[in-house]
């Protein structure tokens, strides 16, 4: 199944057979078809409440060092 065929005319006031744009319906150009279906999804673990996990949520991430201040201070008063 080829494109559809138009006439289209030039400035010339020739006129040529050119194929127009057209949605691929061969074969090789399909979507193949699912044999199968694929699983399902699994589900995620639920763990379990332990004695100590209140303890470990507390945990500070970040602790700044102690002279942060002292380095800011000392690089703003560089940069005056």
């Amino acid at each position: 199944m080829g494109g559809k065929k138009r006439k289209a005319n030039h400035m010339e006031g020739g006129e040529e057979e050119s194929e127009s744009p057209a949605t691929p319906r061969a074969e090789r150009f399909r979507i193949p078809e699912v044999r199968s279906c694929p699983p399902a999804p699994k589900r995620r673990r639920r763990f379990a409440l332990r004695a100590g996990f209140e303890s470990r949520r507390s945990i500070t991430f970040f602790a700044p060092p102690e002279d942060l201040e002292l380095f800011f201070c000392l690089a703003l008063h560089n940069v005056s």
